[in-house]
């Protein structure tokens, strides 16, 4: 043998060698993939295989999206169009998704526990894609989604097939899958490498067992609880609506209302409001409003900070009006009332000329809208309601007129008289409830025979002091006592001792 031909055989041998060596590294699968032949043995495989397509005969009947054909237009175009059965996850374009599919059947039950029992998976498969794929149909290169818990496992039926795993920068691997065979993914090889199916010869089925990590679970089951919530409240919603009265004329509709009370305790004037209060403000209004006529100076300091121009004001028991230039002084516009139409007769008389008007009407039951006021007044009033419903009622229905974020103050009588300048009553009170005595003069300016003619079947005559003696009724609030109540209704801004009150002043939540 010349010298020329034994170069030539030894590039023959290295080329042989060479071509064996890369068919050899083709069929290695790479690492973290693991093939298990005979899993299911040809008879498991045939009554598993009849089963599976029973159920996609019926694949129309079965709950939620189950069933999931590849009938995208651009599948169908490529041969990738498939008919698919997806148990316990739904994945669409490799997303997985949280709907509603039926869980494992029974045989693919038994299949996930076999692979338990010989070590190929640590838990349980709760999920599976069963993929039906006919002659000539393909699965393109893809990595499973991370939302799957690693390893995969990948069982084969119906005929014989291959898969393809890719990496850049690596030489293709191209790996035989038996019927009756598991591939098991996991490691770089569920990670990093794609894998995908050649167009198949004959007809088959492909088992794709994966278990949903925890994080995806908890994700899943948050969501699902927030849809029910949300479903449940269109519900009720819904049954709300279909409960509601008619709705009112438009008319009606326009016309104040007041909001209904929430017990008979509230419903109707106690006497002894009656006789010791509307009655005696009646009686005493031309002199009250001789010795009253301007808001206290931290009641104005309220005003000015609060009540801008166009605000809409209410000064809930208004007396005489004497609130009407400090809530009235930047622009803003004010509606008053009070149970005294003595007093309100000389409010209008005396504040006709300003943005301000004033009604009739009990506290207790206001004639406004909800939500139609910035700002609300509650000055003097609540200490001459006698039982503890009326004086709640009244707090809250202060608070239902405001718009949310509205801001209110309310004085009350306190029962801690101080001494010195800041008790300018010259009061001092052993109990909570009392009557407090007021003298009604028989001279002066602002004596009024008509007015004094009203007096109540209690007024007494005082000789010495040539006066009537009338009696108003009080509740005096203990230390805290008004906090108490508006707190469980607004939130409390401050709270503090003034002019004999304690004042609370709050927003509206």
């Amino acid at each position: 043998m010349s010298h020329q031909q034994r170069r030539a055989c030894i590039a023959a041998g290295a080329a042989a060698a060479a071509a064996l060596l890369y068919w050899y590294r083709r069929r290695q699968p790479p690492e973290g993939a693991t093939l298990l032949e005979a899993v299911l043995d040809e008879e498991e495989c045939e009554t598993l295989e009849t089963l599976l397509r029973d159920l996609l005969r019926n694949g129309s009947s079965l709950p939620g999206k189950t069933y999931s054909p590849v009938t995208a237009p651009a599948f169908k175009k490529r041969n990738q169009s498939r008919e698919t059965l997806q148990f316990g996850a739904y994945v669409d374009k490799n997303r997985v998704q949280n709907a509603a599919v039926a869980p494992l059947p029974p045989a693919l039950l038994r299949v996930a526990r076999r692979l338990k029992k010989l070590g190929v998976v640590q838990s349980v498969p709760d999920a599976c894609c069963v993929n039906f794929y006919g002659q000539g149909q393909w699965l393109p290169d893809h990595v499973d989604s991370k939302k799957f818990e690693r390893p995969l496992v990948t069982v084969s039926l119906g005929s014989e097939q291959c898969v393809v795993f890719r990496r850049r920068g690596y030489l293709a691997r191209r790996i035989r899958l038996p019927v009756g065979s598991a591939l098991r993914l996991g490691g770089d090889a569920a990670n990093d490498w794609t894998h995908g199916l050649p167009p198949a010869t004959r007809p088959r089925i492909s088992l794709t067992f994966r278990r949903l990590n925890a994080e995806t679970k908890r994700h899943f089951a948050d969501e699902t609880k927030a849809i029910k919530e949300r479903r449940d409240a269109k519900k009720a919603l819904k049954r709300q609506q279909r409960n509601k009265p008619p709705k009112p004329s438009v008319r009606a509709e326009r016309r104040p209302e007041a909001a209904p009370l929430p017990s008979e305790a509230t419903d109707k004037t106690p006497s002894i409001e009656l006789e010791h209060v509307r009655s005696v403000y009646n009686a005493i209004a031309p002199q009250w409003h001789g010795t009253r006529y301007k808001a206290w100076p931290r009641v104005a300091k309220f005003c000015l900070m609060n009540c801008g121009a166009g605000a809409l004001v209410a000064d809930v028991g208004c007396g005489n009006g004497k609130m009407a230039d400090a809530a009235c002084r930047r622009g803003a516009f004010t509606i008053a009332c009070d149970t005294s139409d003595a007093l309100i007769d000389i409010a209008h008389t005396t504040h006709k000329d300003k943005r301000y008007e004033c009604l009739v009407a009990d506290g207790v039951r206001l004639p406004y809208r909800s939500g139609a006021f910035d700002v609300a007044l509650n000055i003097a009033v609540l200490h001459h309601l006698s039982t503890a419903e009326r004086r709640v009622q009244c707090i809250r229905e202060t608070l239902r007129i405001l718009k949310p974020g509205g801001r209110a103050l309310f004085y009350a009588w306190a029962k801690e008289q101080k001494n010195g300048s800041e008790n300018r009553s010259g009061h001092q009170f052993d109990s909570t409830d009392v009557l407090v005595p007021f003298h009604l003069r028989e001279h002066g300016p602002h004596y009024n025979k008509e007015t004094a003619r009203q007096c109540p079947a209690h007024a007494v005559r005082d000789e010495r002091k040539n006066a009537t003696v009338l009696k108003r009724y009080c509740h005096v609030f203990a230390e805290g006592e008004l906090r108490g109540l508006v707190a469980g209704a607004a939130r409390v801004d401050e709270c503090y001792y003034d002019e004999g009150n304690w004042a609370v002043a709050c927003t509206k939540l």
